[in-house]
């Protein structure tokens, strides 16, 4: 409800629509009818009956005119987790941004990383905010920026989920959030 109370407060009408294959060509009529744009925001994981039809119709939405924010093939492209990473090299992102497609890959950078300034670290599925964790070092010893971090080094984590804070060493940390890795090598 920010987002829609946010575009009232413009003097624009907005409402929440909910999404399901068994009404979409209703949802279709009345968007295309009624509106001039629309806001698509749900995790595609929890969408009745598949993405498919969802992102088709919203295709055709913007077919017909009505300005799609973010288009369905956009939503696709940098949905991914890795969609950041993708921008090292164009000045929007740090360079030190990765994605971490084994352990041995996440315990290899992550601790040097982390010794660049915060980090945030993002699970490769799902959109709840679960295995979305901010990572600080919280340590009162000073470290060099570009070094890698001792593995007791003392970091604050905040899961994104509920915003829980865990006090943890940096090697027990990332022991943990292994859990989270998709290993594609296998």
């Amino acid at each position: 409800m920010p987002m829609v109370n946010a575009v009232k407060a413009q003097g624009w009408h907005a409402e929440v629509i909910f999404y399901s294959d068994e009404e979409k060509e209703a949802i279709f009529d009345r968007v295309v009818n009624e509106f001039d744009a629309y806001v698509s925001r749900i995790n595609p994981g929890n969408i009745p009956g598949g993405e498919a039809a969802y992102f088709d119709m919203l295709r055709k939405l913007s077919d017909a005119g009505v300005v799609g924010m973010p288009h369905p093939d956009v939503m696709i492209g940098y949905g991914a987790r890795d969609a950041l990473t993708k921008l090292t090299d164009t000045g929007l992102v740090s360079e030190d941004t990765y994605a971490y497609y084994t352990v041995e890959q996440f315990k290899d950078r992550f601790p040097l990383s982390l010794s660049n300034g915060e980090r945030v670290l993002k699970q490769n599925r799902g959109l709840t905010g679960e295995g979305i964790w901010r990572v600080v070092v919280a340590d009162k010893r000073e470290f060099t920026s570009g070094e890698a971090l001792l593995l007791d080094t003392a970091i604050k984590c905040t899961e994104a989920v509920d915003n829980h804070v865990e006090m943890r060493q940096l090697s027990e940390f990332m022991d943990f959030y292994t859990q989270y890795i998709v290993d594609l090598t296998v």
